[in-house]
Order: structure tokens, then C-alpha cells, then sequence
């Protein structure tokens, strides 16, 4: 992370917009005018309600004449506009099956469907497909890109999207989100979330809770962003679902927690991984991964594009799980060059292999070279190391022990996977280890990464520590940064425009304060008689959107 970091959004309206986020910078933007700019009308509120009469009008402009479910919504929604659906005063349920929503909106001006924020309106949506179906069906030749669903209400989860065979299909269409949304499978559904060939998706804040599904999160394009999700996987009949499957060339996989659960047609020899990805540019970190019957984190090729660069795997947590970490070529017959992988500080507990080898598979081969670091790993009753002697590898420390309360806050070792309990172990080092702390290379992946899982920096102690969590004896509490938006300018326009982020709506609440390493998106909106212009600094571009971290 750099540790000055500056942000300016131009925006032509009353106001310009200087943005200054600590690690401290102070930015200024210069702004013109709109007058001869096309005015740009402001975007428009929709509404959905199901417990409204059938008789009367349903034009979807108010809560009084919403109309009556999602089929009913028409192509009048155009891009930049919110559709508020009723959860009534505690929960309301929706029937719906194969939807595609009307309307597309754009990258800089998506559409959003949003659980309801009034009173009376704001329990929780649900949707639900009665045991088979699929919730929103988006085929290739009819994509509707740039559709976000956000059920966040005071930070809760508050639409449910529940008994679907799966939950959301579509191919390459791009810009789909999902915020704050439970996705929950039964007995009678799997509930999954399928874009083949999507880019700029991404799931958040999310509980997902699948049931044989196959594909949990299965994204097959790039720039996808998957974090701070909760997700167990079912361990059943057939191959057992992964949990984020094929992401693509710049995509971000972080700060999830992923769970395998057995469920009573559990077969060990299953194949549920927690992320299974293929392409270069990758970034997996943060993430704690549970008792899955294959691999934490799978890595390997596709036929079809078999060398692969610049994947970074660091500050995962990887406890009994059957391989592990594995990165390899696994194709029959096939060659690739892995260049610039980085494998740092990891945890790999209760588990089997840590594998980075040349033969994975008897006819297949994998060229490593000194370009790939894998350093500060952590193992504890684990089967060990298989890494490819070109590969540098330094300060990886493996330990067999029975009283795992000498190096972790909480540890008991697992008995099976029908038994497993997550509550039961946190995997933070304490005073007592002697085995992980300070046994670390800081020059090895300093220039990568400077934080633990928590975001606490590294080294606490002088040493970075081995593994995840960096220990914290008397020193500061986990950083965090604040985030600040200033308003000036000479723009022309009905009032000063807003920019809106987690805790942001400025407007009036303009600064908020984030962990270490948190990413945060920033959207500018215009006011009526005003455009948005562009970003500068540390941003560029025209959209009116900017993830900063």
C-alpha cells in the first residue's frame, strides 16, 4: 500500500469535489462551468410492493401505487435509477422465476434494486424460487449489464434470496453486484451464482449458504470483486460445490470466510475447493477457509492459456482441508511457465499438502523460476512442503505438535468433518508461541504487503511474524484511516451535487473512518443542471465511480 495516496473527483456543478484520504494528501480540482454542457436529469426512485391491492394503479412512482412485483417493472427504469422493493414492517415474500430485468444500466450509471429504507417498507425482501427454478436469467443475446441488487439496510442483510436450483444465471453480461443479500439453498434448492464470461462483477457483504451446488460463486470473466462474504459449502452427493470458482485477469477474492458443512450424503472423497482460479493477474488474501474436502485454494491453468504471471496468494487462513494450497499445471500433456507468483504468510493447519511442484500429474509440466517467492508460511500438523527447487523459498516453518494453545488463541484438533465447529478456534498467535513470531523474512515480501489479516502492520516486534496474524503485544490497535470529502468550485447547478460511499453521503457526512486495507467505493452524483466531468490524482477516467483502499 503506498503510503501517501491522493484522490480527486472533478465534477461540473455548483461544486468541485477534493477528496483526501489519510495517509494525508490534500488535493484541489479546478472546475468550469456547465453552461454548455447537455443538462443531465436527475436519476428517479421506483418502488415494488406485493401487498398492495390488485385493483387500483400500478405505475411504480410511489409506495401508494407500486407496482406489484418485479415482472411488473417496466423499461420506464433507465440507467442511474434506485427500484425499492417492500419488505413490509418485518419480512415479504416474492414469487418469482426466470426474470430478466428490463432495463440495462451503464458502468457510470448502473440500475439498482434496492430492499426498501422506509418505514413500514423496510423488513426483508424475499424471494423465493419454491424448491427449483432460477431467481434472474440473463442470456447473452438479451443481457441487461450494469445491474446492482444492494439489501443493505443500517448494515444488515435485508433481501433473501432462498430455494432456488440457482439463483442467478447469465452470460457475459457485465457489471452485475450483489450487496448484503442472503443466498440460501434447502432441501428442495441449490442456489448458486453463475455469469460465465461476466467482467466488473462482484458479490459483497453477503451469506451464502448452498446446497450441491457445483458453482457457489462461478464468475469465468475478469475484474471481478468477491469480499467479506460468509459462505458454507454443502458436502453431499455428486462433486460438492466450490466456493469461488474461475475468477479472471484482475480480479480480487478477500476477507471471506468460506465453510465447508456436511450434510447427511456426505462422501469424503468430494471435491469442494474454496477458490479454484486459472488466469494471471489474480489477488487472494485475507480469507479464512474451513473444513473442505479438497483444497483451500486451487490454482491451476486452463488448456487453453497455460502460462501464467503476477498472482499474489498472502494472509489466508487454511485450516482441515484435504490438499491445501496447490498450485500446478494439471492438464495431460501440457507445459506452463508460472512467472511472479508471491505465497506469503499463509496458514495451512490440520491439513495435507502445500504443493508447488513441476509434476502434478504424470504427462503434465510446470516451469517455475526465481521470479516466484514463497516465504513466512505457516504449517502446524500438516503434511509438509512440496515446492519446485527453482522456486525461492525462505521462512516457511512447519511444526507438528499435540497442545496447539501454545501458538493460537483457541485450538482443538478436529476429530472429523461431520463434527467440525467453526466457533472453535482462533487461529491468532499468543505471548507462548515461540515458533511463528519473529520467524519471518521482512525482505522477502515487504514490498508486496506491509499488514496482517486484521490490517495490523508489519513487524510488531522488529521480525515479521510467520503465517496470517502478526502479533500484538502493548502495540497500536489495528490502523485505520480516515477518509475525507471537501466541496468547492464554480460550477452551476440546483444545489452542490453528492458523493456517496460505505459511511460517506456527502451532502452532510462527509469523512468516515476504515481499517487498514479496506476498499471503498465512491460514487459522484450530479445534481439536476450539472454533469460529472472526470477523476484525477490517484483516479482517472470519466465513470462516476472510484474504489480506493
Amino acid at each position: 500500500m503506498e503510503s501517501l495516496k491522493t484522490i480527486v473527483l472533478g465534477i461540473i456543478i455548483i461544486v468541485s469535489f477534493v477528496f483526501v484520504i489519510n495517509k494525508l494528501p490534500k488535493v484541489l480540482v479546478s472546475i468550469q462551468p456547465s453552461s454548455q454542457l447537455a443538462q443531465v436529469a436527475s436519476a428517479a426512485n421506483w418502488y415494488v410492493d406485493n401487498a398492495l391491492p390488485l385493483t387500483g394503479t400500478h405505475d411504480g412512482r410511489s409506495w401508494a401505487t407500486a407496482w406489484l412485483n418485479l415482472p411488473n417493472v417496466t423499461n420506464a427504469v433507465q440507467p442511474g435509477d434506485t427500484v425499492y422493493i417492500s419488505g413490509g414492517s418485518n419480512s415479504q415474500t416474492y414469487s418469482v422465476n426466470a426474470w430478466r430485468p428490463p432495463s440495462s444500466g451503464t458502468a457510470s450509471m448502473p440500475i439498482t434494486y434496492r430492499a426498501g429504507q422506509d418505514n413500514g417498507h423496510n423488513g426483508t425482501v424475499v424471494f423465493s424460487g419454491n424448491g427449483g427454478g432460477t431467481f434472474i436469467i440473463v442470456p447473452q443475446v438479451n443481457c441487461r449489464p450494469y445491474i446492482t441488487f444492494d439489501g443493505n439496510y443500517n448494515g444488515q442483510n435485508h433481501i433473501r434470496i432462498t430455494n432456488y436450483n440457482l439463483a442467478i444465471y447469465g452470460d457475459s453480461c457485465n457489471g452485475w453486484k450483489f450487496r448484503y443479500i442472503n443466498f440460501e439453498g434447502g432441501t428442495g434448492g441449490s442456489v448458486g451464482i453463475r455469469l460465465s464470461g461476466a467482467s466488473f462483477m462482484e458479490v459483497s457483504n453477503s451469506y451464502i449458504r448452498s446446497y450441491n451446488s457445483d458453482d457457489t460463486i462461478s464468475v469465468m470473466g475478469g475484474n471481478a470483486l468477491i469480499h467479506d462474504n460468509t459462505i458454507y459449502l454443502s458436502q453431499g452427493t455428486g462433486l460438492g460445490d466450490d466456493g469461488v470458482k474461475w475468477p479472471g485477469p484482475g480480479s480480487r477474492i478477500y476477507n471471506n470466510t468460506i465453510i465447508g458443512y456436511v450434510i447427511p450424503d456426505y462422501n469424503i472423497g468430494q471435491h469442494s475447493d474454496g477458490v479454484q482460479a486459472w488466469s494471471s493477474d489474480i489477488r487472494i488474501y485475507g480469507n479464512i477457509f474451513m473444513n473442505l474436502a479438497n483444497s483451500c485454494i486451487f490454482f491451476a491453468p486452463a488448456a487453453t492459456a497455460p502460462d501464467v504471471s503476477d498472482v499474489w496468494i498472502y494472509n489466508n487462513v487454511c485450516h482441515y482441508s484435504g490438499q491445501s494450497l496447490a498450485v500446478g499445471n494439471n492438464n495431460a500433456g501440457q507445459t506452463t511457465n508460472f512467472r511472479n507468483f508471491l505465497i506469503a504468510n499463509n496458514l495451512v493447519i490440520d491439513g495435507q499438502n502445500f504443493r508447488f511442484e513441476r509434476y502434478i500429474c504424470p504427462t503434465c509440466v510446470n516451469n517455475w523460476d526465481n521470479t516466484t517467492i514463497i516465504a513466512n508460511n505457516a504449517l502446524y500438523n500438516s503434511g509438509g512442503t512440496l515446492i519446485d527447487p527453482a522456486i525461492r523459498s525462505t521462512n516457511n516453518v512447519a511444526v507438528t505438535g499435540t497442545n496447539g494453545s501454545l501458538h493460537f488463541v483457541k485450538y482443538t484438533r478436529p476429530i472429523s468433518h461431520s463434527t467440525y465447529d467453526p466457533s472453535q478456534y482462533d487461529f491468532h498467535l499468543v505471548a507462548t508461541d515461540t515458533s511463528f513470531r519473529d520467524a519471518g523474512s521482512n525482505s522477502a515480501v515487504a514490498a508486496f504487503f506491509s499488514t496482517d489479516l486484521d490490517g495490523v502492520y508489519r513487524p510488531q516486534e522488529g521480525i515479521w511474524d510467520v503465517g496470517p496474524y502478526e502479533y500484538v503485544s502493548g502495540g497500536p490497535s489495528p490502523t485505520t484511516y480516515t477518509l475525507i470529502v471537501s466541496k468547492s468550485g464554480t460550477g452551476s447547478g440546483t444545489d452542490s451535487g453528492t458523493v456517496t460511499g460505505t459511511g460517506i453521503n456527502c451532502g452532510s457526512d462527509c469523512s468516515e473512518s476504515y481499517g487498514s486495507g479496506t476498499s471503498v467505493t465512491l460514487t459522484a452524483s450530479a445534481s439536476l443542471g450539472s454533469t460529472f466531468s472526470s477523476w484525477g490524482g490517484a483516479c482517472s477516467g470519466t465513470t462516476t465511480t472510484c474504489t480506493v483502499t
